[in-house]
């Protein structure tokens, strides 16, 4: 999504592409830079048609789409331009999300991730655009050890930037799936657990809403707690333990799950 050609943003995203060809993910870099692409003109045409490409045919929009079609995974990299993405980029996402979402949501579940480059500030606000591009179109978006941001201002001050770097490298890093600890996966019988290994969390603790037409009765631990609308039941609630609260809402207990389930 840069003007410049080889600048900040491809670099930043060349270290991205280098870790998926790693691992024998085949990747293309494509520059926005001189490219011809026009905002999209809300003309409604994509949903009509339901061809999977936008009605202007002026320009390299359609040649993007089709691109980002084919892809499993999407990479969208642009610079800060005052706290936001670059015109072009912002052109591409906005056309090719009507498209999608005009298609059955022609880009649903494909992995998509974002990468900004800046000189200081604003780049927080850049990287929400992009990813808000990635929800709206269902995608799914990896997270990395810290935002996917690089900082730099003449093209080749990203390369300064080791935690900018890392970062890069981070997000599309494919590691084995976390393993429970053998202490863990020993602690409850087999019988308790729906596969092998596989811890099962206690039910949480409740709350139950007012309800002014009956009597709830829960059970927690072996104790019968009632529940209603208030006044005298609801001053009972109180003495139960539930003080603090409005009268019709009633906490079943108040030892926390997650302690008891971190201590076994």
């Amino acid at each position: 999504g840069s003007a410049r050609k080889g600048g900040n943003t491809a670099i930043l995203l060349g270290y991205v592409l280098k870790e998926l060809e790693k691992e024998g993910i085949e990747t293309e870099l494509i520059e926005l830079s001189g490219a011809t692409i026009h905002g999209c003109l809300a003309c409604r045409k994509c949903s009509v048609k339901k061809d999977r490409r936008c009605s202007q045919t002026g320009d390299m929009g359609n040649a993007y789409i089709e691109k980002m079609e084919q892809a499993d995974g999407i990479l969208l990299g642009s610079p800060t331009y005052v706290t936001d993405v670059t015109p072009e980029i912002k052109a591409l996402m906005d056309r090719a999300c009507l498209v999608s979402r005009a298609n059955g949501g022609m880009l649903r579940h494909k992995v998509g991730a974002g990468v900004v480059a800046v000189r200081r500030a604003g780049a927080m606000h850049a990287f929400d655009a992009l990813n808000h591009f990635f929800l709206i179109s269902e995608m799914i978006v990896p997270g990395s050890s810290y935002w996917n941001i690089g900082i730099g201002h003449e093209p080749g001050d990203v390369e300064k930037d080791e935690e900018g770097i890392r970062t890069m490298k981070v997000v599309v890093e494919i590691r084995e799936p976390r393993r429970t600890s053998s202490s863990r996966s020993t602690s409850r019988s087999d019988s308790d657990k729906p596969g092998r290994g596989v811890p099962v969390l206690p039910r949480p603790p409740c709350v139950v809403p007012k309800s002014s037409q009956s009597t709830h009765r829960t059970r927690d631990r072996g104790s019968d707690h009632a529940v209603n609308g208030g006044g005298s039941a609801g001053a009972q609630n109180d003495k139960n333990g539930s003080q603090g609260y409005p009268s019709h809402i009633h906490r079943l207990h108040s030892t926390s799950w997650l302690e008891e389930w971190y201590s076994t």
